[in-house]
């Protein structure tokens, strides 16, 4: 309220002398302050908050529908922001960069595939720079719902291992993971042959072992 020069309003005297007083007085020009500061916080501040606001960004995109040729639907679409640690110099390299980002996009694609989530492609949201570097990847939400938990997981079972070698956690942690177990699941139905299974698997261990040794984790890591 005082911010806003609004705690006359608080005090009944204000009201009373408010009442046949002229502009050039104080109780009017008290009274001015309060009706601005009034409008301030009930019109302008809510939709400036909204912008400053950091939300999960749910909308409809346009993805094409299997084979069809023409034919579109909509589906929602998620943010997930990755992190990446690094020193206090830059030392993230292009080769480093790219192996984050393909080992992202295997971990999409197995999801996708093993949710019958059809082909959606991921997109880049922003790019920051940081003390640690932050991508914004955008993607079908389901799946990106589903990769940030599959990467909670595995972290959860590394920080809590008993191994100090990173691959050797990355083995224990890939043990009861949802989404391996939804992928021999679905080679014991006989939706996926024991060959793809086994290569569906071997892409999501290898996949998160390279992000975790690359210093990537998100917000919720």
């Amino acid at each position: 309220m005082e911010a806003f020069q609004l705690t006359p309003i608080i005090d009944p005297e204000f009201w009373y002398e408010y009442v046949g007083s002229s502009e050039s007085k104080g109780p009017m020009a008290a009274a001015v302050h309060a009706r601005w500061g009034t409008i301030l916080i009930s019109e302008y501040i809510p939709p400036i908050i909204g912008l400053l606001e950091q939300t999960k960004e749910v909308e409809p995109i346009i993805v094409t529908e299997g084979s069809k040729k023409g034919k579109q639907k909509s589906v929602a679409m998620q943010k997930v922001t990755f992190l990446i640690r690094e020193s206090d110099t830059p030392n993230l390299s292009v080769e480093q960069f790219s192996s984050v980002l393909n080992a992202i996009q295997n971990l999409y694609n197995v999801i996708l595939k093993i949710d019958n989530l059809g082909h959606a492609d991921l997109v880049v949201g922003a790019l920051d720079s940081g003390s640690d570097k932050s991508i914004d990847i955008i993607g079908v939400a389901a799946a990106i719902a589903k990769l940030s938990d599959l990467l909670l997981q595995s972290w959860d079972r590394i920080r809590f291992g008993q191994s100090t070698k990173m691959s050797a956690s990355i083995k224990t942690a890939s043990d009861g993971l949802t989404l391996l177990t939804q992928i021999a699941s679905a080679v014991t139905a006989g939706t996926l042959s024991a060959t793809e299974g086994e290569k569906l698997r071997r892409t999501v261990v290898k996949s998160v072992d390279e992000l975790f040794s690359n210093g990537v984790y998100t917000e919720e890591m």
